[in-house]
């Protein structure tokens, strides 16, 4: 996984995969919060999910996993707590298994460490980067939230 506190960081990893330098440059060109939340095509290898939502307890939070696509997930506005876990910590219990459709499979166990997203900050989540995102934390609320999918 890789975390970012700057969307300008990313130029950084320009050049490590050609659907990842497209994700790159249509973030670093657009304003992300002019998009309305739904589903967006990018390319043929990225997609954009943008959401607004209110951060879950951490209870009612999941870790994901996926197989063919990393994520980079960016906080536009506002604030979560972001879970970390690796694929073969043994705390980890499967809930869901591998849907191939929607590329995921879902876990509950306890996060490695959590850290703090806010306005600007990204996470890189690659296939063996466990993810709980949408954590709750004491002054977080009304998160909006641009996801992109890359495929690999």
């Amino acid at each position: 996984m890789i975390i970012g506190k700057s969307l300008e960081e990313l130029k950084r990893y320009i050049g490590l995969n050609k659907n990842l330098d497209m994700a790159i440059n249509y973030i670093l060109k657009n304003d992300l919060l002019l998009s309305e939340a739904g589903k967006y095509v990018v390319d043929e290898g990225v997609s954009l999910i943008r959401e607004d939502y209110e951060p879950r307890d951490i209870e009612k939070c999941y870790f994901e996993g996926h197989e063919k696509y990393l994520d980079i997930q960016i906080v536009l506005k506002g604030k979560e707590g972001f879970g970390y876990c690796d694929i073969n910590n043994d705390n980890l219990r499967v809930t869901e298994e591998y849907n191939e459709d929607k590329d995921i499979k879902k876990y509950l166990g306890k996060p490695e460490f959590i850290f703090e997203m806010t306005e600007g900050s990204f996470a890189i989540v690659f296939p063996e980067d466990l993810h709980m995102p949408k954590i709750k934390l004491i002054d977080s609320y009304n998160v909006k939230k641009a996801v992109f999918k890359v495929k690999l």
